[in-house]
């Protein structure tokens, strides 16, 4: 008796490479030079506005990332650069420009930049008449502004969580009149680890339901509740932040990616061969979401409008249970993949 191999279907594969190949076109889809909001241990806040102004309101946004006025009058409102510069202008109808020719305009490209890292054009002069451009309107806008946050990626030295690190003074001209923001910034405790046990031990529960019921029907729901609850802290987090400072649509892409691939694949639980590629690759997706935000698990502040605790127990859940989806997705392809033997009949020798 011989033994031959029955080649493995085409479909399995083309489907599952179709799949990752959006999650990669989605991976690449973001902002050019965007510098976003992430998780941190520091949180600024504003102190005092002298002489106190009804022009504008100002607030910082992603703990100590990003500060934000927003114009309240048809008045000229200027920040100051580092060098006493003009850097950006709010003019009275809401139309914000900045500086071409302001260090500030490129050395707040990135949280940590600085003149002795960043790459200035070369007309690039604070003494310079301004050379104005339109970055935004509607009398609203957000920026790194390196007075209101720690510059440094290592702690501050000689002080603990719970410690002042910085003051700072962001100066602007309102209306033609010095206005000083005075700002203060300081270094938070760690947050409380249950929210992440309890979401581990909620993806633990969708872990155990794959055990023991390793259908598609049962890994579509999980891969479809690990989708969602990333969906949740992506598009909260996504619209908590002004499109200027850059939020990532990955944020809610990918979590979509996945419940997409979850929807479909229990519409076509009954073909695992169609099934199981996608679920395999939508829960990908969501694994890639949540180490990309597995930082926000230990930090202490977030840059959502999400319940900090909420937003820790979700991310745990989901980036577990689809973990736990894509190893029974994987058994599962590599069986169903596998070459099977098949049986012939050979005629007596001789014949």
């Amino acid at each position: 008796m011989a033994v031959s191999l029955r080649r493995p279907r085409r479909a399995p594969f083309a489907l599952l490479w179709v799949t990752l190949l959006g999650l990669t076109t989605l991976l690449t889809a973001t902002p050019a030079g965007a510098d976003p909001p992430g998780p941190t241990d520091y949180r600024t806040e504003i102190t005092a506005v002298e002489p106190a102004s009804s022009a504008f309101t100002t607030e910082i946004v992603g703990g100590d990332s990003f500060v934000l006025l927003e114009q309240l009058e048809p008045v000229v409102i200027e920040i100051v650069g580092y060098n006493g510069e003009p850097y950006l202008r709010f003019d009275a109808e809401g139309v914000i420009e900045r500086n071409r020719r302001s260090p500030a305009t490129y050395l707040n490209d990135d949280r940590f930049g600085d003149a002795t890292t960043a790459d200035l054009p070369d007309d690039v002069d604070p003494d310079a008449e301004p050379e104005w451009e339109v970055v935004a309107t509607g009398g609203r806008y957000a920026w790194h502004d390196h007075r209101a946050h720690w510059m440094l990626a290592s702690r501050p030295l000689g002080l603990a969580p719970g410690d002042q690190i910085l003051e700072g003074v962001i100066p602007l001209r309102v209306d033609g009149s010095d206005v000083d923001i005075t700002v203060e910034s300081y270094w938070m405790p760690a947050p409380s680890s249950a929210p992440a046990i309890g979401g581990l031990l909620l993806a633990a529960l969708a872990a155990g339901a794959l055990w023991r019921s390793p259908r598609s029907s049962t890994t579509a729901l999980v891969a479809g509740l690990a989708s969602v609850a990333a969906g949740v802290v992506g598009i909260v987090q996504f619209t908590s932040l002004p499109a200027e400072t850059g939020p990532s649509p990955t944020l809610w892409a990918l979590p979509l990616v996945g419940l997409v691939a979850a929807a479909a694949a229990w519409f076509t639980r009954s073909r695992p061969q169609t099934a199981l590629p996608l679920l395999f690759g939508g829960s990908v997706a969501v694994v890639v979401i949540g180490v990309i935000r597995i930082e926000s698990i230990a930090r202490a502040i977030l840059p959502t409008e999400l319940p900090f605790a909420l937003d820790r127990l979700l991310t745990v859940f989901s980036l577990g249970a689809a973990a736990a989806t894509v190893v029974v997705t994987s058994i599962a392809l590599g069986r169903l993949l596998a070459p099977t033997p098949t049986a012939v009949a050979v005629g007596a020798a001789g014949e």
